[in-house]
């Protein structure tokens, strides 16, 4: 049910987490993840875009092959890749919405061009 729910979301033009990267290393974080309320209907996957946000500033440090985030808090690693129009990351035991999910992520990358 969450793959379905963030594709809805993704066709609705809403970005459950969203990372901006900007060329002087610093990186913000907006994650609504726990704020949706996805349920399952007759016709699928029923979900609004997250009614607020949960935000992080940091660093970080992306060398084509591991991707370093840097908050205030926290320290955290990923190995990862360009893919095309995406980073993909590879994940295990991340918890979203209250679900543990391990494997392949893939973010959009968007140049605002």
């Amino acid at each position: 049910m969450a793959k379905d729910a963030i594709l809805k979301l993704v066709s609705k033009g809403c970005d459950p987490i969203e990372f901006t990267f900007k060329s002087d290393q610093t990186v913000s974080y907006s994650d609504g993840m726990r704020y949706l309320q996805a349920t399952s209907t007759e016709e699928g996957v029923d979900v609004s875009c997250a009614p607020q946000y949960d935000d992080k500033n940091g660093t970080f440090d992306f060398d084509n092959e591991q991707l370093t985030l840097n908050f205030k808090s926290e320290t955290i690693t990923y190995d990862a890749a360009i893919e095309g129009k995406y980073l993909t990351t590879q994940v295990d035991n991340m918890r979203i919405n209250d679900v543990t999910v391990s494997g392949k992520l893939y973010f959009i990358i968007e140049t605002g061009e």
